[in-house]
């Protein structure tokens, strides 16, 4: 177990009471304090194991039997570190074994592999194989596979494209766009377009204090 989840060891049933007990980080607990992230995927590679235990009937090495792998919602519950490791994981522990799964995190996409297939499930049923992102930007991700126009806060997007608009215009409102990139910046919003608003805003009073010369 601890070759696929580091720090996590010697997962047991003891008596008297009866309880499922685990070690993690040199400490033993129950199993039932762990998350459900921890859960979900301690006992998906467990199941796996079983089902070829079961399969081997004592023929071979037991992990490293053939078997074909549905696994709906993949991330489910994980946290993000373990979302970009895995399917290396599932792949590394079970190198024969074909899994088809679905997931909607850009962490477990960026981390496919060469050998993997992506296939892309679009709006209205339409289904198409695509490149594999590999190592792209989440956000890049989300916009790309998963139709997002932004990944920020919805009224920070709004404030950010309106201050865009407005730079846009032939005689902009100063006061009203540095009013608002002040408003974000005091809410502790950071966005890269923000330097390069700043700086047009500033040639945009130079130009028009050159045309009131």
């Amino acid at each position: 177990m601890h070759e696929v989840f580091h720090g996590y060891r010697n997962l047991r049933v003891e008596d008297r009471p009866t309880r499922f007990v685990i070690e993690k980080d040199g400490h033993e607990i129950s199993f039932d304090r762990l998350s459900d992230g921890e859960k979900c995927y301690i006992t998906l590679v467990l199941d796996i194991a079983r089902r070829l235990s079961v399969q081997n009937d004592g023929q071979g090495a037991i992990l490293e039997g053939e078997q074909i792998i549905l696994i709906d919602e993949l991330d489910l519950h994980l946290h993000p570190s373990w979302q970009l490791q895995v399917v290396s994981n599932l792949e590394r522990k079970f190198p024969n074994c074909q899994f088809f799964v679905s997931s909607h995190s850009s962490l477990v996409l960026s981390s496919l592999g060469e050998k993997d297939k992506l296939v892309v499930l679009r709006d209205g049923g339409k289904i198409e194989l695509s490149d594999i992102p590999y190592g792209d930007n989440g956000d890049y991700i989300l916009k790309r596979f998963f139709g997002l126009r932004s990944v920020r806060n919805p009224k920070v997007q709004e404030e950010i494209d309106s201050i865009s608009t407005e730079l846009l215009k032939e005689h902009p409102n100063f006061n009203e766009i540095e009013k608002k990139l002040n408003t974000l910046k005091e809410q502790g919003v950071q966005f890269e377009e923000s330097v390069k608003m700043r700086l047009q805003l500033a040639q945009k009073k130079m130009k028009a204090h050159e045309k009131d010369w």
